[in-house]
């Protein structure tokens, strides 16, 4: 499985969205290899990343604060070890993560995440230029809870577009690709390794290869991954019952669906629905 970057199309995007919000935004991969950004690096950042060992802590922050929205599945907003306010949300494409969005490098009017206190710890316990930092925290943006929570609406649905527009995809060879185009005309049906190797005059061991290799996951693990996207997909554009749905996706009994589902989204199909 390789992911793909269309770096020129997402750095039109993340300036888009910088312009908009006046928030620095930066796309990180799996490893937290910067993709491309967008937004000046203010005062503040550099008087921090100016100092090799605190470049690291810099980084470690990013992994940490990154770890934990993988673990939510969702925007995680924080406090950085420096004192300011930032947030990550992951990137999912078929249910793994593939990248990250961070967006930061601002202050919050509640001072819940970002104040002169928090600031004044940072510089006492780097050793920094106390008056130094405070200047430079002065000017990085301020922004309200609300201000904040609308960025994070519109980073989330800026996600679904660089999706949609295939900015960011993952890349397979062709038989992979007939392998999943099997998967999705069977749903209904028991899919099994035999079935698959059968249609495919491949025998089991080969079949678990090419969906290591392209999905990272085992048979029945993707199987499950689609069966759960279309279940997704029926339960906001139609009015299926949550039983008729675990039926539509080939599962045997709406028991078992229920806790692989609530197992693999934090919440019970009828949630989903209602939360969305």
């Amino acid at each position: 499985m390789k992911v793909k970057f269309d770096v020129p199309k997402l750095k039109y995007l993340l300036n888009a969205f910088c312009d908009l919000t006046k928030m620095t935004i930066t796309l990180f991969d799996t490893q937290l290899n910067c993709i491309t950004d967008a937004g000046e690096w203010k005062q503040y950042c550099l008087a921090i990343g100016n100092e090799p060992n605190l470049l690291a802590k810099c980084e470690g922050c990013n992994r940490d604060n990154a770890a934990k929205a993988l673990n939510q599945r969702d925007t995680h907003i924080y406090t950085c070890h420096a004192g300011i306010c930032e947030a990550v949300v992951p990137i999912f494409i078929e249910d793994k993560p593939i990248a990250y969005l961070m967006i930061g490098k601002f202050r919050d009017v509640e001072k819940y995440y970002s104040s002169d206190e928090m600031v004044k710890n940072a510089a006492k316990t780097y050793g920094l230029d106390e008056v130094k930092l405070l200047k430079a925290y002065c000017q990085l943006p301020l922004f309200t809870k609300s201000s904040i929570d609308n960025a994070i609406i519109i980073l989330k649905s800026l996600i679904y577009y660089i999706c949609d527009e295939k900015a960011i995809r993952i890349e397979r060879d062709i038989s992979a690709i007939e392998l999943d185009k099997y998967i999705e005309d069977h749903i209904t049906e028991k899919i099994t390794l035999d079935s698959l190797g059968r249609a495919f005059n491949k025998n089991r061991n080969q079949i678990n290869k090419m969906f290591k290799e392209n999905f990272g996951s085992s048979p029945l693990e993707h199987i499950i991954n689609r069966r759960i996207e279309l279940a997704k997909k029926l339960l906001l554009t139609t009015q299926l019952s949550v039983r008729e749905i675990s039926s539509r996706v080939g599962m045997d009994t709406y028991d078992h669906f229920y806790r692989i589902f609530k197992k693999k989204t934090g919440v019970s199909l009828a949630q989903f629905r209602n939360n969305n």
